[in-house]
């Protein structure tokens, strides 16, 4: 049975699908299948799944980590919660959680 991992999300700042990031040698071969749902419209700085359809958008640190940890490590089961979506009941579900990208600031 894997190991399931809630990773709390809600960067809109950490670009990595971006020059910046891959002229430095970053990889991001890893984000071709990511759910667009989850990638960040940089002028509203909403989930694409919160945006009309056709909105293109980019990955931001914290949902590229749970991703990374979904094609590399077969044993972990990610959950991506976002913000609109945490709830005790979620995080119980899980084993453990990590906070990457919202906090009690955002």
């Amino acid at each position: 049975m894997p190991f399931k991992v809630g990773f709390i999300v809600g960067k809109d700042t950490d670009l990595v699908e971006d020059p910046k990031f891959t002229t430095l040698g970053g990889d991001t071969s890893f984000l071709a299948d990511l759910p667009d749902d989850w990638r960040v419209d940089p002028e509203s700085h909403d989930y694409l799944k919160d945006c009309k359809p056709g909105t293109k958008g980019f990955a931001h640190c914290d949902v590229a980590l749970a991703w990374w940890v979904h094609k590399h490590c077969p044993d972990i089961q990610i959950d991506i919660i976002g913000p609109a979506d945490l709830t005790l009941q979620r995080l119980k579900s899980n084993d453990f959680n990590f906070s990457l990208g919202f906090n009690a600031v955002n």
